[in-house]
């Protein structure tokens, strides 16, 4: 997953963005032959956080936002694989821990690519989404200047493995 990413962001002051990186992330992808009707897990490190700003980084890892010393790790877990929406658009949904919070996301399938390198069959995702931070108990300094909704963009690289 070396080209992958994980990208969250969320308006600041109704004019601006605080863009954050994870760094740090592992995952799994069980699916039929051509990455058919996939289910992904992925593993966050949730400290591997990285906005360019090291005083908003301290304050995402710290105990009111993400608490990494108590919970190190965000988790997503797919249920069922892509299933269409009714308009055609494909979706993902799954469990997403923070904390010691589940709740089920739904997110979209923007494109999905199936192409063979060094003869080994790739698959690339770009996932999109949102989440509440209230519903996640996501607290900082900044949260009266801050959109509720996170938006979550991933996208990921996977190689199937015989």
């Amino acid at each position: 997953m070396d080209r992958s990413s994980i990208q969250v962001k969320v308006r600041y002051m109704k004019i601006g963005l605080i863009i954050a990186d994870f760094k740090k992330f592992t995952g799994a992808i069980h699916a039929g032959d051509h990455f058919k009707n996939p289910e992904i897990q992925f593993s966050i490190d949730a400290g591997s956080v990285n906005t360019h700003d090291k005083g908003i980084d301290k304050q995402i890892c710290s105990g009111r936002f993400l608490s990494v010393k108590n919970y190190p790790q965000i988790l997503f877990s797919a249920i069922n694989g892509c299933i269409p929406s009714s308009g055609g658009i494909l979706e993902l949904t799954g469990n997403l821990s923070v904390k010691a919070i589940t709740r089920p996301i739904t997110l979209v399938v923007n494109s999905s690519v199936l192409r063979v390198e060094e003869r080994k069959n790739v698959a690339s995702f770009n996932l999109f989404g949102s989440i509440s931070m209230k519903d996640f108990e996501l607290e900082c300094e900044l949260n009266d200047s801050l959109e509720d909704h996170l938006h979550i963009q991933t996208t990921l690289f996977l190689q199937k493995i015989d």
